[in-house]
């Protein structure tokens, strides 16, 4: 996980998506004995939020789709 990474979450009760998309502003290690402990926080579209990395999956860059070289 890594700044600027487009994601979405993923809701561990219900097994699902769920909500808009979100770009990931910053991430901290909670334990430094435990590299998989990671707090991302992101900006959705109506609030900032954290989440564990492991409640987020990397989605493309879904901004610049139009976008040509």
């Amino acid at each position: 996980m890594q700044v600027g990474n487009t994601v979405r979450y993923f809701n561990q009760a219900t097994l699902e998506y769920e909500g808009d998309f979100g770009k990931v502003i910053g991430v901290r290690m909670l334990n430094a004995e435990d590299t998989k402990d990671l707090l991302c926080t992101v900006e959705w579209p109506d609030c900032v939020s954290d989440a564990f990395d492991f409640e987020l999956e990397v989605v493309e860059n879904i901004d610049n789709q139009s976008t040509t070289s």
